[in-house]
């Protein structure tokens, strides 16, 4: 035991030496693995952050592309009531009127970057002020626009399919058409008519007419509605796109 005492006296030094490179190992390895860490969580914010801002983009071009079939909707059926309040003769081009009435888009709304990050924790996004943001928009700000949508489009499939399908042959009928018309029902090389049983029937029908101007009514009132929605996703994109650029280029 002696010895032993005696052998540590005098090769201190050396022990402590040992010590210090075993405690400067460890202190190093931990922060060389924190250092990787936090690279592997930056890497992980941009991605999210990236995939959220594309996302949001889709449903700004969404938005465009919906006002632009709201627009053409409420000009038709201001053209069809016109129509019906003459005494002009019925002709092929008012069946795509009467398709083109009661048509509606869906707005594009990915949820895909919205769920990435919540699979990372939400504070996967360092900026707090920017993460309640996208936390507000798709928690709050996007169920607002879906509820305007539902009364939307529920309030259009129940006129065509029960409040007024006794007037037609058929509600929506697929039929091709040149490339690059102007309508509001139109897919690729497809458009939609809708053939009634009786114009005059149909024309004199105070019911379709009070459907028809309640349905341009409710089309405007979602324009609005998608007019701010997209104007605020905009601004959300930009916020995204300063922070991209601040941070991690």
């Amino acid at each position: 035991m002696e010895n032993a005492i005696r052998h540590i006296k005098e090769y201190w030094y050396k022990y402590l030496l040992e010590t210090l490179v075993i405690v400067v190992g460890v202190l190093g390895a931990f922060a060389l693995n924190n250092w990787n860490e936090s690279k592997v969580r930056l890497r992980t914010e941009k991605e999210v952050l990236d995939q959220i801002s594309s996302d949001l983009q889709r449903t700004v071009d969404s938005v465009e592309r919906s006002s632009s079939s709201h627009i053409q909707i409420i000009a038709t059926a201001m053209e069809l009531l016109d129509h019906m309040a003459g005494d002009e003769p019925y002709d092929e081009a008012i069946s795509y009127q009467l398709a083109e009435s009661f048509f509606y888009t869906q707005l594009d709304n990915d949820l895909g970057g919205y769920k990435t990050m919540q699979s990372h924790g939400v504070d996967i996004i360092a900026n707090q002020d920017l993460r309640n943001q996208i936390i507000h928009h798709f928690g709050q700000r996007l169920a607002v626009i879906k509820r305007r949508e539902s009364i939307l489009f529920d309030f259009a499939d129940k006129v065509k399919l029960y409040e007024c399908q006794k007037y037609f042959k058929h509600t929506f009928e697929v039929e091709n058409f040149l490339v690059g018309e102007e309508t509001a029902t139109g897919w690729g090389d497809i458009r939609l008519r809708s053939e009634p049983r009786d114009y005059e029937v149909l024309r004199r029908s105070e019911e379709y007419r009070y459907h028809l101007k309640t349905y341009m009514e409710t089309v405007k009132w979602y324009e609005v509605g998608i007019q701010v929605f997209g104007r605020e996703t905009g601004e959300l994109v930009d916020a995204i796109g300063e922070e991209v650029t601040s941070r991690f280029e």
